[in-house]
């Protein structure tokens, strides 16, 4: 992949992208020792969102489309370098850490601003983290920072500080880390994701409530946005790598397949989500790192109205694989476990479906009650076209088994008020890959399948594993349990 579209738009897309080798000498922002050689500054490049907008707010963003944006509009502390190294962003070096790995000092570089002006220092490094920690905020992503020590007890209101955070001076801070946290690559693989990126301090106060696009400090700056329509993006001067070269960067609603395929052939976009089928000369595809896991959520307490096995005839009528492909198609991987696959190459075909097994379940209940089939009712957020799409495929698997699946559209506020409610048998969860590491993937895991409670015991029995190359794979091994005896069960990643 050319470094110089790296550069620009970050690398940590999982979607593949469609691009001329025209823009791609379009796309890096300069830097300190470009020569005479250096690209001249301009140029313009459009691309498509396929899911809806709702905030660019790091701690908030939740589906593909919202982290494209955001990745561009956000700086974190450092960055994911070549083959797993961490490099400095905002920070002036690498974290010195103490030889007991304990304390992390933090030395932000000087002169930075945000987007609105304001200074990059201390203080809003520890207002952004505290913003992602308090229980108020409800981000998602909150244990990303569970690491440090007092986070977990800040999060659960059984503190009003966290006393491992400590400003030295202006441009210092001082992280002191729990002697449970797994190690120290751990950390840096947190603080180098996006919902730890820092915003201005006035932004942060408890009072405001959830800003949907707040200033950054990415390479990036939003100049107009219209929800679910229309997002322009300007090159910020003053970002710590330099201007990028790009003049302008536009973003449009695009959620149908068919008319992003004819904009690009027209010329219209610049880049596209999938391969067009006609033979387009001079195209470079760039297919991303796997970074979204999905799966299908059981309704713990609907279920008990089903005699015992419900949740495995389910599973057993779903074909993954022909799920995976028919959602996402190369783009994506068919997986039966909670973690993403090992970085050291994909897993084969996860094991077939058993439709036999399915059948016979749900004809055994159709004769309980009297003839009439199984009725199961799937919730989907209205303006997800991921969701709606896999909804159809299950519609079609469950069919396949004597099973009518209800799919019902929501929009947000409605789709809120039925989890609250419990008002569901069904629904659809996916999880944002921004860690990879097996210890940090655990942490999420458990906190979003089995709630904030469970997290200490989780994080206690991974600090008391042997510090070994065998600790992966005991991890791995503790979360194929974890899946057995979930409700949520894993369907694909992309």
């Amino acid at each position: 992949m050319p470094e110089k579209f790296e550069r620009t738009l970050s690398a940590s897309t999982a979607i593949i992208l469609v691009f001329s080798v025209f823009l791609l000498s379009l796309a890096l922002w300069h830097g300190p020792c470009m020569g005479a050689s250096r690209i001249p500054f301009g140029g313009s490049i459009t691309l498509p969102l396929v899911e809806s907008v709702h905030t660019t707010n790091p701690i908030y963003v939740s589906n593909y489309s919202e982290i494209m944006i955001s990745e561009q509009l956000h700086e974190t502390l450092l960055r994911r370098g070549k083959e797993g190294t961490f490099v400095p962003a905002l920070a002036q070096s690498i974290p010195e850490v103490s030889p007991d790995g304990l304390l992390v000092t933090i030395q932000i570089r000087p002169g930075l601003t945000f987007h609105d002006g304001s200074s990059i220092d201390a203080h809003a490094l520890i207002s952004s983290w505290k913003n992602l920690l308090r229980p108020e905020s409800k981000s998602p992503y909150w244990w990303l920072l569970v690491g440090i020590d007092g986070a977990l007890n800040f999060h659960t209101g059984k503190s009003t500080k966290i006393s491992g955070l400590e400003r030295v001076n202006s441009l210092t801070v001082r992280v002191r880390l729990t002697r449970q946290q797994s190690s120290i690559d751990s950390f840096f693989e947190a603080i180098s994701s996006l919902p730890t990126a820092l915003i201005p301090a006035r932004e942060n106060k408890q009072e405001i409530d959830r800003i949907l696009n707040p200033h950054g400090a990415g390479p990036f700056l939003l100049t107009s946005a219209s929800q679910n329509y229309e997002y322009v993006l300007a090159p910020f001067a003053r970002h710590w790598a330099g201007r990028p070269y790009l003049q302008n960067v536009t973003f449009l609603a695009i959620p149908d397949m068919k008319k992003r395929r004819l904009e690009f052939e027209l010329g219209k976009l610049d880049a596209i989500s999938e391969k067009p089928k006609s033979d387009i000369e001079k195209l470079n595809v760039l297919t991303g790192p796997l970074c979204q896991r999905f799966f299908l959520a059981f309704n713990e307490e609907h279920i008990k109205s089903f005699p015992e096995g419900f949740k495995k005839a389910v599973v057993n009528a779903i074909d993954r694989n022909a799920l995976a492909d028919y959602v996402v198609g190369e783009k994506g991987k068919a997986v039966d476990e909670f973690f993403l696959p090992p970085v050291d190459g994909l897993p084969a075909r996860v094991a077939q479906r058993d439709m036999s097994k399915a059948r016979e379940y749900f004809k055994a209940l159709a004769e309980k009650r009297f003839g009439v089939s199984g009725l199961i009712q799937l919730i989907v957020r209205e303006d997800s076209l991921m969701d709606r799409t896999i909804a159809e495929r299950l519609q079609v698997d469950l069919g396949e088994v004597g099973v009518v699946l209800v799919v019902v559209p929501l929009d947000e506020e409605a789709y809120k008020t039925r989890l609250e409610t419990g008002d569901f048998d069904l629904r659809l969860e996916h999880l944002q890959a921004f860690v990879h590491s097996s210890y940090m993937q655990m942490i999420q895991v458990v906190v979003r399948t089995l709630g904030v409670k469970a997290i200490e015991d989780a994080i206690r029995w991974m600090a008391n594993l042997p510090r070994s190359k065998s600790q992966d794979g005991i991890i791995r091994e503790r979360g194929r349990s974890l899946t057995l005896r979930s409700s949520w069960v894993p369907i694909f990643v992309s």
